[in-house]
């Protein structure tokens, strides 16, 4: 398990790796399935991935997510074989698993209307 500030990772391995200055560059996060979750802004609900290899480039702010994959963001999921995310947009990039018979599922929550929104406030 690594956490930091936000950011926990829950993994049966994880390999570190480091630039020429000791900084951390990117790691891998191996499971079944390796487990990522980050609250990017405060205020905002947690980003939530897993899979069985996570590949988290840390300065460019990217998951790369292959066998089983799945993203959680904002109550919208992504599921496939293999998950591109980038962190900063919030825009994912899903195969399915396999030779193009792999299926990709994602799940939209429906936006509240105008009506619900003023019984809110």
């Amino acid at each position: 398990k690594i956490t930091q500030g936000t950011l926990e990772i829950n993994a049966n391995k994880v390999t570190l790796r480091y630039d020429d200055k000791r900084n951390l560059k990117s790691l891998l996060a191996e499971g079944e399935p390796a487990r990522f979750q980050q609250q990017l802004e405060a205020g905002k609900p947690l980003v939530k991935a897993e899979a069985n290899n996570i590949n988290y480039e840390v300065s460019k702010d990217h998951l790369s997510l292959e066998k089983n994959a799945f993203v959680e963001q904002n109550g919208a999921t992504t599921r496939g074989g293999r998950i591109e995310y980038d962190m900063t947009t919030g825009s994912a990039h899903a195969v399915g698993e396999g030779s193009n018979s792999g299926k990709v599922e994602l799940v939209i929550p429906p936006q509240a209307t105008e009506k619900e929104k003023d019984k809110k406030e």
